[in-house]
């Protein structure tokens, strides 16, 4: 039985040479996140890039973040739009992230790409090589 209508869920986008793989698409993206974390702390940096990105490959201007907060037991439901500046700032971000993994996997040198967030690493495959 389906709860939900016109929704798809698991929605692979490309655009820009960039493959990004959203939890559900409607009108719009929509990002589902689960976290520890207090609904004071507000909404994490990387959550918003994330729905960034998912308008930036879809051409959206907005996106729905569906937070679960654990410890709280509660839900925080919000409608992020972005200016038309912020979306340009974040596909030339998105562009050159891409550019920098390319050199990368090309030149076989990790070096010049950004370090990741301690979160990220602990469970990075790549963590002992990298030695971050």
């Amino acid at each position: 039985m389906q709860v939900l209508s016109g929704f798809r869920s698991e929605v692979s986008v490309e655009r820009l040479g960039v493959r990004g793989r959203m939890d559900l698409l409607a009108e719009s993206p929509i990002e589902v996140k689960t976290t520890r974390a207090s609904v004071k702390s507000g909404v994490p940096p990387h959550y918003l890039r994330q729905c960034a990105y998912y308008c930036v490959l879809t051409g959206k201007d907005t996106c729905t973040l569906i937070t679960q907060h654990i410890i709280e037991g509660c839900f925080r439901f919000q409608k992020l739009v972005f200016s038309a500046e912020e979306l340009a700032a974040y596909e030339a971000e998105l562009v050159g992230s891409r550019r920098l993994l390319e050199e990368a996997l090309t030149n076989h040198d990790h070096s010049g790409l950004p370090s990741g967030e301690p979160w990220q690493c602990r469970s990075c495959e790549y963590n002992e090589e990298c030695g971050e």
